[in-house]
């Protein structure tokens, strides 16, 4: 014996239309920018005296 969820088949339903619909493509326009620092910190590059080595003091 099966026992089938009534609203758990509609959303299924939902999802797989949703799933079968291509997505628009991304704007080729629209640039990702991202703040070099991000990279800094997920390598552990900034910290104190080293962030300071690295920039010399400057700030781009």
């Amino acid at each position: 014996m099966t026992i089938t969820d009534p609203a758990h088949v509609s959303v299924a339903k939902v999802l797989r239309e949703q799933f079968q619909r291509p997505r628009p493509a991304a704007d080729p326009h629209e640039e990702l920018v991202r703040d070099v620092a991000d990279y800094d910190r997920a390598f552990g590059l900034i910290d104190g005296a080293l962030a300071d080595e690295l920039t010399d003091g400057e700030v781009a």
